[in-house]
């Protein structure tokens, strides 16, 4: 038997995928559009990083202290393969491990000032992206938009 995890489907009740033309297939399409721009900051700002080191960085920044367990159990990935991931973070001089203050056996993890600044430049970079996007919308358009990925995220949430 394998050691190694696989990840649930969230909250997903039916085994088959939605029928052709149906919602959840046509937002799948039309969020491939939203996808896209989101993500060409990434390739602008970091394409040198891949995906999963960007992850793991975000939620170190967004929970500085972090364990590397802690951090391998909110990616769904193993502790080992977490801490390699995080090896590499810190050679880019992205990360920094550290003894935690209560127990010295532990590491805790935080965003360098570099690392900070790079999620911050995809910040600002998505940002001028989106609004490149919206600014060909309408007023109204846009405001559609807003709410429909509001009530999105708020169905997103666990129970």
């Amino acid at each position: 038997m394998s050691s190694r995890t696989t990840r649930e489907p969230i909250d997903s009740p039916m085994a088959a995928p939605p029928a052709e033309g149906s919602e959840a297939q046509q937002l799948a399409e039309l969020g491939r559009a939203f996808v896209a721009v989101w993500f060409q900051a990434q390739e602008h700002v970091a394409n040198h990083l891949p995906p999963s080191q960007l992850r793991a960085l975000q939620v170190v920044a967004d929970r500085p202290g972090i364990s590397v367990r802690e951090l391998a159990a909110e990616l769904g990935a193993m502790p080992s393969s977490v801490s390699r991931l995080c090896d590499r973070l810190v050679v880019a001089a992205l990360l920094d491990r550290s003894p935690a203050d209560v127990d010295r056996r532990q590491v805790t993890l935080r965003p360098t000032a570099e690392g900070t600044q790079l999620l911050h430049d995809i910040t600002l970079q998505r940002r001028v992206d989106l609004a490149r996007v919206l600014a060909r919308m309408s007023a109204e358009q846009r405001t559609h938009l807003q709410q429909g990925l509001a009530a999105f995220a708020a169905h997103t949430a666990a129970p």
